[in-house]
């Protein structure tokens, strides 16, 4: 069994270099994502220049998923007092 490799997401604004970060960590390409995705590189190309902006959010569970990534617990959304 692999070593687990941590990326720690502090707010969900950090998600879109999360994922790109996480993609590099792994060796995986923009191509081999794309493989996993079924779309073009040129797609994960577009979606890593612009921060996953024009990404849906199913799509970037897709992502998630094709990274193989995952939350060892639960999160907690914490209201930000103003």
């Amino acid at each position: 069994m692999g070593k687990s490799k941590e990326l720690v997401l502090e707010a969900v604004e950090d998600l879109p270099k999360t994922l790109i970060r996480a993609r590099i960590a792994s060796g995986m390409t923009q191509e081999g994502l794309a493989h996993r995705l079924g779309v073009k590189t040129q797609q994960i190309q577009r979606y890593e220049a612009t921060e996953y902006e024009s990404a849906s959010f199913a799509r970037i569970l897709k992502v998630v998923q094709a990274l193989g990534l995952r939350m060892p617990k639960p999160a907690r959304l914490v209201r930000e007092s103003r």
